[in-house]
């Protein structure tokens, strides 16, 4: 099953930091979970690591919503990531304790090595790229 939890976050910023371009930069949950084609009560648990992470901030009140904490051109993706999957492995191995084959007794160890490089790699990638940039490059791609 695939985890949707980074790229529905990314969604909700890009869609934060648009309103914030276009200068109408407080957006409700449930103008967000329209957008996102969800309810409500998912996007504000959604929001709660990115609140706690320091990407955004929300105005209570009969006109509030949430809103950007900071210029998008300083939200990297690698912030937006480490709040969404809140330090989940990006695989979990399927350990065989009861196997009498080595291999298979030893694969947790060797997944758990994996996930780290790739979590490195992963991050390296992430970390170069910021949330004003994947605004920029989702608005220049022609629509179908």
């Amino acid at each position: 099953m695939a985890d949707l939890r980074f790229s529905t976050a990314m969604q909700a910023l890009l869609l934060l930091a648009d309103a914030a371009r276009k200068g109408t930069p407080l957006v409700s949950s449930a103008q967000l979970a329209d957008c996102l084609r969800t309810n409500p009560s998912f996007v504000r648990s959604l929001l709660i690591p990115l609140f706690q992470a320091g990407l955004i901030e929300t105005v209570r009140g009969r006109n509030g919503g949430v809103q950007l904490a900071k210029d998008a051109a300083r939200i990297t993706l690698l912030d937006v990531h480490q709040a969404s999957v809140c330090g989940k492995p990006m695989w979990l191995s399927r350990p065989d304790e009861r196997s009498e084959n080595p291999a298979a007794i030893r694969v947790q160890a060797y997944f758990d090595r994996l996930n780290d490089e790739a979590a490195v790699a992963v991050a390296g990638v992430l970390r170069r790229q910021t949330l004003a940039g994947a605004l920029e490059a989702c608005l220049d791609q022609p629509t179908d």
